[in-house]
């Protein structure tokens, strides 16, 4: 759903850039998450980056509805 409201809101000759941009972003994104879940399993033990982790999406889920309902 999200590159398909990507593609539909950026302009043609913007659309390659703005998903390269996204997709950077996502990349990086990935190898940052295992670091900083691995950091907090090494402290607090195996279940702590999903205690952690759940409630970060939960925002990041509300942020995204929020933003997309106000397009929409």
């Amino acid at each position: 759903m999200a590159r398909t409201t990507r593609q539909r809101l950026t302009p043609a000759d913007m659309l390659g850039r703005v998903s390269s941009a996204a997709m950077t972003a996502v990349m990086s994104a990935s190898p940052l998450g295992a670091l900083l879940g691995g950091l907090v399993a090494a402290e607090w033990g195996l279940r702590a980056p999903i205690l952690v982790g759940v409630p970060v999406l939960t925002v990041a889920a509300a942020v995204c509805f929020l933003t997309m309902r106000e397009r929409g």
